[in-house]
């Protein structure tokens, strides 16, 4: 299994603490998408879904291999947001 930190940084690469950004996670390839959060406890979106928003900023996406060969290709996309990867 793989956690995969996503982050809503400013131009200086600086975590937005209050970002509420409506993501979505596609993950293809060698892996799985198993559950996406973001440590709210009071957040009602499902974890088992793909759709999620972020929390102060962050949100965690988690996937295992799914037992194909190949890389895994992790996709996330907000409305308001470009990506990065690190």
């Amino acid at each position: 299994m793989a956690f995969i930190t996503i982050e809503v940084v400013d131009a200086q690469g600086r975590v937005v603490p209050d970002a509420q950004e409506p993501l979505v996670v596609k993950v293809t390839g060698g892996a799985t998408l198993l559950a996406v959060g973001n440590a709210n406890v009071r957040d009602n979106d499902p974890y088992y879904d793909s759709k999620h928003h972020t929390w102060q900023g962050r949100a965690m996406a988690v996937i295992r291999s799914n037992g194909k060969r190949g890389k895994a290709v992790i996709t996330v996309n907000g409305s308001r947001l470009t990506m990065n990867l690190k």
